[in-house]
């Protein structure tokens, strides 16, 4: 005689797991860029993210929440792409595309798209220059919004580390923003552009 089962609870357990699954998606795929992953291996790590939830979604215990738990393989996964990229040792052409960023709404002016893309490029650079330890709590608690809990959990250290390592962060990336604003404002004033000017006047 066949096992009875219970079709409502069967399909609340698929839906549970689609929607574990477009979470896990939607960290993965805005926070891998900012966590130091190219943007030509953006989707293969999104999909090493998934397998990963899938085969450990029976260690998920509800201990922290799902996307603090999901941030976890994240970083891990992060970690691996970019010991991965280092030992390949090799430069990639990498086309200028879209940022993966979340979706704006409306249609976006040219100028609107490339002021967004320039400001997108230049916080992943700032990023790539923090150290990893430093960047993953930055990621976490200043663009994913987690809390000081939250991130250290995912990050498996202790809360005060965490604080600890995010104010060291905080100010790393403050003063690399002011000298790289200083370089931009100043960038232009030199002497060679004055005479250019002079020159041109006459």
């Amino acid at each position: 005689m066949p096992e009875f089962v219970d079709s409502s609870e069967a399909a609340g357990d698929l839906q549970t797991l689609e929607r574990r699954y477009a979470v896990a998606m939607e960290i993965a795929w805005r926070a891998f860029r900012r966590l130091g992953v190219r943007e030509s291996a953006l989707a293969d790590a999104v999909q090493d993210t998934l397998l990963v939830v899938h085969r450990r979604q029976a260690d998920f215990r509800g201990e922290s929440s799902f996307r603090t738990w999901v941030y976890g393989i994240v970083l891990r996964v992060a970690s691996s792409h970019r010991r991965r990229e280092r030992r390949a040792k090799t430069v990639f052409a990498i086309e200028n595309t879209a940022s993966l960023e979340q979706p704006v709404s409306g249609e976006p002016s040219p100028f609107e798209c490339l002021e967004q893309k320039v400001a997108t490029e230049l916080l992943h650079s700032l990023l790539d220059e923090l150290p990893p330890d430093l960047r993953e709590v930055f990621v976490l608690v200043e663009l994913e919004e987690l809390s000081l809990e939250s991130a250290a959990a995912a990050l498996g250290v202790r809360v005060t580390t965490c604080k600890s390592r995010l104010r060291s962060a905080r100010r790393d990336f403050e003063s690399r923003v002011a000298r790289t604003r200083a370089r931009l404002l100043h960038g232009n004033d030199r002497p060679g552009n004055d005479r250019s000017c002079e020159g041109s006047s006459r």
